[in-house]
């Protein structure tokens, strides 16, 4: 995890938020992140990184980081986990049979290799980039089942009948409206432990 002055994001779009997110926690050069353009329903990679990685033990070329950017953690204190969306208000389409496709972080365990948030602390003092293993924080999410949430109608400018589903994992010092958290963690520090990832660049 990183700590720094949100001031640094203060004038730049989500996507340059998360390329700037990348190189911090990655050590690259910016110029060394490319964002991936033409995203579409079903991309769970936003960023790639290049060069030679050490991640959680194993060799990769590149570093395919999926980033979330947690506009409203500064108010909630949650990192919302998101897992499937809607277009149809839930109601099943010829497209969605089932009213919903998954989202967001099964996502982020088929196709990225690492899975990053972008949160702030009480009253946005602080900026936080958490750094996961989408495999580690899925599973674990899986087991202990957080409270879960919808999105908010037109949040991040989506259509009507459109909604995103999540888990809502606190970050913040809230953790007795948690107890699961506390019964099972004791704290997110130890949550975090369990599932960041590790990356070494390598030579």
């Amino acid at each position: 995890m990183l700590t720094v002055d949100p001031s640094i994001f203060d004038g730049l779009t989500d996507n340059q938020i998360g390329v700037l997110a990348t190189s911090l926690i990655t050590g690259s050069p910016i110029e060394n992140v490319i964002f991936v353009e033409g995203q579409q329903v079903g991309d769970a990679v936003d960023t790639l990184t290049k060069g030679c990685w050490l991640l959680d033990g194993r060799q990769v070329g590149q570093i395919r980081n999926e980033s979330k950017h947690d506009k409203k953690s500064k108010k909630y204190g949650n990192l919302f986990n998101e897992y499937e969306q809607t277009f149809s208000n839930w109601r099943p389409t010829t497209k969605y049979p089932e009213g919903k496709t998954k989202s967001g972080l099964p996502l982020a365990v088929e196709q990225a290799d690492i899975f990053t948030f972008i949160a702030y602390g009480h009253r946005g003092v602080q900026a936080y980039i958490f750094t996961f293993n989408p495999k580690k924080l899925y599973s674990e999410l899986l087991k202990t089942q957080f409270p879960s949430a919808l999105t908010e109608p037109g949040c991040n400018g989506n259509k009507p009948g459109s909604f995103a589903r999540g888990w809502r994992l606190p970050f913040r010092k809230i953790s007795q409206f948690y107890p699961m958290m506390v019964d099972k963690y004791g704290s997110f520090d130890n949550f975090y432990e369990l599932t960041k990832v590790t990356l070494k660049k390598l030579p």
